[in-house]
């Protein structure tokens, strides 16, 4: 769950409590420190993985939407990460098309801040974005009235969209076992305020760099690239990553 400092959110949603500067792994500007989540993740993961599942979630009823602070790309490889990683990933809905998180909203029934997370879902143009044809004020909360709204509708006509990225992953993770629910994790390389998180799933070695920074290591791994967001090589074990880009290399 996104409570403040734990893993999770140092992953996605932590803030500087005085400046507001993003401090989350997974924001471009290159502040968070995976380490934040891994040292934690790793005894989670090992002492649940006979007996259950630690999932992920894009987001849920009681947490800020990602749209709050990520641009398409950092949403695109926060998702490549979710769908990659052990145990069972949690799709809320309208984040595959990238709602947007209303923080302007009035409290509804206690929702308080958590409110803006909440609206109905978007999925064409026209009364109440398809989500009904009930007058307005009889909405629960509005929809989106903003005139780029995303949509269900406008999003399936372009293939480049989040929602079918958001496909793509999501094929990504059914067509490769390793990738799935049970197959093994291992972190490969994660150092404090670095770029690239590498991990390994299975036969699969998994690197990603959401920073705004070309980086370059060297592993003693070689293997043929599978899936890619942005650019990336690994060559005669040298790992090059343009900024912003996720790789999948089935290993040798």
């Amino acid at each position: 769950m996104d409570h403040e400092n734990n893993g999770y959110h140092a992953l996605f949603r932590k803030r500087d409590p005085k400046t507001g500067q993003p401090l989350s792994f997974f924001n471009q500007e290159g502040t968070g420190d995976i380490t934040a989540f891994t040292h934690e993740y790793n005894k989670n993961y090992l002492s649940s993985k006979d007996k259950g599942y630690f999932c992920f979630i894009t987001c849920n009823h009681d947490t800020p939407r990602l749209t709050r602070d990520y641009s398409f790309k950092e949403l695109v490889l926060a998702y490549a990460f979710i769908f990659t990683m052990p145990g069972v990933p949690f799709l809320y809905y309208g984040d595959e098309i990238g709602m947007k998180y209303n923080s302007d909203l009035i409290s509804k029934e206690g929702g308080y801040q958590r409110t803006g997370t909440r609206t109905p879902m978007q999925w064409e143009q026209g009364k109440n974005l398809g989500f009904s044809k009930a007058s307005q004020e009889k909405l629960y909360l509005p929809v989106d009235e903003n005139l780029d709204a995303p949509t269900v509708e406008s999003q399936e006509r372009d293939p480049d969209s989040l929602l079918n990225q958001v496909r793509r992953l999501i094929k990504l993770r059914s067509d490769h076992s390793d990738l799935q629910a049970d197959g093994d994790f291992e972190v490969v390389y994660a150092r404090k305020n670095e770029n690239p998180f590498i991990y390994r799933r299975g036969m699969y070695l998994l690197a990603v760099n959401p920073s705004l920074q070309e980086v370059t290591i060297s592993l003693n791994q070689v293997g043929e690239t599978i899936f890619q967001i942005g650019e990336s090589k690994l060559i005669n074990g040298k790992l090059r990553m343009l900024a912003q880009s996720f790789l999948v290399v089935a290993v040798k």
